[in-house]
């Protein structure tokens, strides 16, 4: 047994060092099968090719940019494929989260709805910020449904949600203008247009390399950058925005 326990930590790392990850509904007690289970998990895991998307930087961004008392109400639109409703929640925010599709995490402070934002009954200038990471730019192509409210619309929508000075933390790609079935790209002109309601405070710009690594860019690094025929996003706007 000491034999087994030597190997399994010179060869096996610990499967997932994540804050959130897939664990067995039971413990596994016995060395051999928990050594047994890891390798296979490390064997999977070196066929994969590993890559960051754009939520490397925007949630941080998020993160950086909460100025209101534990407690506060905060709205995630697009909550799907994201961890950051159930981090504010954690952290001690009261938090509502909105998508089409179910979200798999629950939280004594976060509140989760499954359907179409502009269905929801939900008071107006109740939030004190709004959270939109990567989500708008689907609205209105047909990738959440052929009802669903265009980017405009939707932006109209959620300024009506908050409160007066309250802040809305969008991102979205950024580059060259284009689109297709599943997202938009905006360039500076569209950007302006979406958040022309919004007092902009704060802009922040990223560049992907390789889907390796993101790094702070400025928009004209952008201005060029085509996220459409490649497939994934390669340039992302972090904006700060507040209501007057």
């Amino acid at each position: 047994m000491k034999f087994f326990t030597s190997l399994y930590r010179k060869i096996v790392n610990a499967p997932f060092n994540e804050p959130i990850f897939v664990s067995t509904n039971k413990p596994i007690n016995s060395k051999i099968i928990r050594f047994i289970y890891d390798s296979i998990l490390t064997i999977f895991k070196a066929q994969q090719n590993y890559v960051t998307s754009e939520r490397i930087v925007e949630i941080p961004f998020v993160l950086q940019n909460l100025d209101i008392p534990k407690g506060g109400k905060i709205l995630d639109f697009g909550c799907d494929e994201s961890k950051i409703s159930l981090e504010l929640a954690s952290l001690g925010y009261s938090v509502t989260a909105v998508d089409f599709s179910d979200y798999n995490f629950s939280h004594p402070n976060l509140k989760f709805i499954k359907s179409d934002i502009l269905k929801v009954d939900i008071d107006k200038a109740s939030f004190d910020v709004i959270v939109a990471l990567s989500a708008i730019e689907h609205c209105g192509i047909g990738f959440y449904g052929n009802d669903m409210g265009d980017d405009l619309k939707i932006i109209k929508y959620l300024h009506s949600l908050l409160k007066k000075g309250g802040k809305l933390l969008i991102t979205v790609p950024f580059g060259k203008k284009d689109q297709n079935n599943l997202h938009r790209i905006y360039d500076f002109r569209a950007l302006e247009n979406l958040l022309k309601d919004f007092n902009i405070v704060k802009k922040e710009f990223y560049i992907g390399i390789g889907r390796k690594h993101w790094l702070p860019c400025t928009e004209k690094d952008l201005e060029n950058t085509d996220s459409i025929k490649v497939g994934f996003v390669q340039g992302v706007a972090c904006i700060v925005c507040r209501k007057s």
